[in-house]
């Protein structure tokens, strides 16, 4: 019955998918969309099926809570549609930017269980059913950013889908039921609506509509992300509309974006940004250690230890996992040699860019700029390389695609076979 189940729903799924005008402007073709699809969906079930029986697996732990939310509606549905916004704190609804032991913290999690709840209503609580229709909604995500990142770069169709689909471990982690998917799917309506307002007329309240609304899903669900997008899309809207140099935009923004953030908690003492990543980092220590947690500089709530601690956040967060961390668990060599491919790819650039780059326009300076701040937030927050790996998957195509499609595809093979060592 459940492989009937998910059958049924896999077909239904894919007749939609290939027949919504959204999903069929991107150009990509109904041919290349099914097996897209396909592919995030088997991912889903893959990385389900590894993780299934397994202690503290967060995925699992959804599926299971959300039963419960999914029999509550058919047992009590008026504390199931209120329960949402029950806070059993003393301190009611305060404590907005609160690690730990407040609404707002419970939040995040509480919303994917109440979501895969209403997916149990369609799957009869199928946890791989569920996967499918997961996918179904993030994938609308995906097709929104292909179709700015295609309109930017314009570059061959399948490599763009590789780089926005296909990564292994944007597929593997962004197909897992989590909230890694969902934050992927919230950027892709903000990255598109936006695009479509700076370069086109028309529906301005309802692009607006849809972009806070998905601003709202990034802040809910991890509030840090919210705030590295906020000078990322300022420097974009600005240099898309003045005359100014991009770059100098983009520095400007972010040396203004670091100022606030050591400062406004003395304007604001409740909003002392520096002390709230600390406490997220103190956070992740007191976790259980894993077997791929590495070690990782206190930070206190001043500039001088946020600067004592960057190169130790960059280099967690943009090269790790090493080859050698194969001793931490073997299960991170795979994931060492993707990282390895990329460095190689962005190697290339500088060796074989394209005589007319676009690595200087306003889109791809956003990409790499938020992607970086992104990256950085983990560096230094997180102690665990498989955490690490798990939160920078998604932005992975941000910070690839201005190198990875201003390389010189046709001149690269050329070069390469042709040199001789003198």
């Amino acid at each position: 019955m459940n492989y009937l189940v998910f059958f049924s729903w896999l077909i239904a799924t894919i007749f939609f998918i290939s027949r919504i005008r959204f999903v069929r402007k991107a150009g990509l073709g109904t041919g290349l969309v099914i097996a897209l699809f396909i592919c995030n969906v088997a991912a889903g079930v893959v990385g389900g099926f590894i993780t299934e029986g397994k202690a503290n697996t967060d995925t699992w732990n959804y599926h299971a809570d959300a039963l419960k939310e999914y029999r509550l509606l058919f047992t009590h549905p008026a504390e199931y549609f209120s329960n949402l916004f029950y806070t059993g704190y003393s301190d009611g609804y305060h404590g907005l930017l609160q690690t730990q032991n407040s609404y707002w913290n419970d939040l995040k999690t509480n919303l994917i269980i109440k979501l895969v709840s209403v997916f149990d209503v369609f799957s009869g609580g199928n946890y791989y059913t569920n996967v499918v229709l997961y996918n179904f909604l993030i994938f609308f995500g995906h097709i929104g950013l292909y179709r700015v990142f295609s309109n930017v770069y314009k570059t061959d169709k399948r490599l763009l889908a590789i780089a926005l689909f296909l990564l292994p471990s944007l597929l593997f982690y962004g197909s897992t039921i989590h909230k890694d998917g969902l934050m992927l799917a919230a950027i892709g309506v903000i990255v598109f609506n936006v695009y479509q307002l700076l370069n086109q007329k028309g529906a301005v309240i309802i692009r607006l509509l849809y972009i806070f609304t998905a601003f709202v899903i990034v802040f809910l669900f991890r509030n840090f992300i919210a705030a590295a997008l906020l000078p990322a899309l300022a420097a974009w809207i600005i240099s898309s509309k003045k005359k100014y140099s991009p770059i100098i935009v983009f520095i400007s923004m972010y040396l203004m974006a670091v100022f606030l953030f050591f400062t406004i908690g003395r304007v604001l003492p409740a909003v002392s940004l520096p002390a709230y990543m600390a406490q997220k980092q103190a956070d992740f220590f007191a976790l259980e250690k894993g077997n791929t947690t590495i070690p990782l500089t206190k930070l206190e709530a001043s500039a001088g230890s946020y600067l004592q601690v960057l190169p130790q956040a960059l280099q967690h967060s943009l090269l790790r996992p090493f080859v050698t961390d194969v001793k931490l668990s073997t299960l991170l060599l795979p994931l060492s040699i993707e990282l390895l491919f990329y460095e190689l790819l962005i190697l290339a650039y500088f060796f074989f860019k394209k005589r007319e780059s676009t690595l200087n326009e306003p889109f791809a300076l956003f990409g790499l700029f938020f992607g970086l701040s992104v990256c950085i937030i983990i560096g230094y927050t997180v102690p665990v390389i498989g955490a690490i790996v798990r939160y920078r998957s998604i932005y992975l195509p941000f910070l690839l695609a201005p190198f990875l499609f201003n390389i010189d595809w046709k001149r690269l093979p050329n070069r390469l076979f042709n040199y001789k060592i003198v």
